[in-house]
């Protein structure tokens, strides 16, 4: 995916607004790479 300047302006702001979103998936993938690498 490419960024121009303008583009990575929007892409941070629907990120920002889609981190409530996508937290418990991090989190769930984070917690299944902690497991793995025990």
């Amino acid at each position: 995916m490419e960024l121009s300047g303008d583009n990575a302006m929007i892409v941070g702001i629907a990120i920002s607004s889609d981190i409530l979103e996508t937290t418990p998936f991090l989190i769930t993938m984070l917690k299944l790479v902690k497991r793995w690498q025990m």
